[in-house]
């Protein structure tokens, strides 16, 4: 069986380029505010990667791409 992993990725809509550290002082106060029940800061520190540039070997998944069944009645069709 393949080997399989969670990943967490983090987008904005706009350019920002964060310090590692940065980010990582974002994750505690997110932990602290939030009760994120994990270490996100100690996972920030550890698995950080700048993906600006990279064209990683998956894709992402989306709603959209996902095939409606046939069998699905919109309310536009029962009226």
């Amino acid at each position: 069986m393949p080997q399989s992993s969670n990943r967490i990725l983090v987008g904005v809509g706009y350019e920002e380029k964060v310090a590692v550290k940065t980010l990582e002082a974002r994750a505690g106060k997110l932990e602290r505010t939030k009760g994120v029940p994990f270490d996100l800061s100690g996972l920030v520190d550890r698995g950080y990667t700048d993906a600006t540039e990279r064209k990683p070997p998956g894709r992402v998944l989306k709603d959209a791409d996902i095939p409606k069944p046939a069998s699905v009645t919109t309310p536009s069709q029962t009226r």
